[in-house]
């Protein structure tokens, strides 16, 4: 039964698009009200009433790009995050990254994990790293998952350790048994069986 050791909890789009929208707006209010005084300096109100098409396409002219290019990577932003999702259990990682790609990997292919900018998590594997962006327990899921790679790891290590072990030993076991069979004390077909037997044929 697999079991869920920690979700992400991911920081919510709206509390970043919102402030950026309120600066744009101020940023176009500010440069509405320069615009305004800049073409007072050069011509009256009268004129400015009177050909407004001037004051705008000065305005539209110089402000444009620190209107339009914000909110264009605001949209780009909030595409490639509004999906996020990260669960990480006691057998696999699995979610959606940036631009909702989906990721499911067993844990034994996840070889690192990292933390990265905007609160990023990153998953190592053999084919590449894998970006979760605007984690809010960033910390909290870097250490579960770097436990959960140390606890195996460590049980890798004792395995290697008793098979090392169990080696060494049947071959001890193996060379008395030879020292018998040369000495005359047991038969080649006692040494044969006892041979299968310690190697497991």
């Amino acid at each position: 039964m697999e079991k869920t050791i920690i979700e992400g909890n991911f920081i919510k789009m709206r509390k970043i698009i919102l402030p950026v929208i309120i600066i744009i707006f101020i940023i176009d209010i500010i440069g509405l009200i320069t615009g305004y005084n800049t073409a007072l300096n050069y011509h009256t109100q009268e004129e400015i009433m009177e050909y407004p098409d001037m004051y705008l396409g000065a305005y539209i002219m110089w402000m444009y790009p620190f209107s339009v290019i914000p909110l264009l990577f605001l949209a780009l932003f909030f595409i490639a995050f509004r999906k996020s999702e990260l669960v990480i259990t006691d057998k696999r990682v699995y979610g959606k990254a940036i631009f909702g790609k989906r990721v499911d990997l067993p844990l034994d292919k996840v070889s690192a994990v990292g933390t990265s900018f905007l609160k990023g998590i990153d998953v190592g594997t053999s084919s590449g790293r894998i970006k979760f962006k605007l984690v809010k327990n960033q910390d909290e899921i870097h250490s579960a998952l770097s436990k959960l790679l140390m606890e195996r790891q460590e049980k890798e290590n004792k395995n290697t350790v008793v098979e090392n072990i169990i080696s060494t030993s049947n071959a001890d076991e193996l060379k008395k048994f030879k020292e018998l069979l040369d000495s005359g004390v047991i038969t080649q077909e006692e040494f044969d069986a006892k041979k299968k037997q310690v190697l497991g044929l």
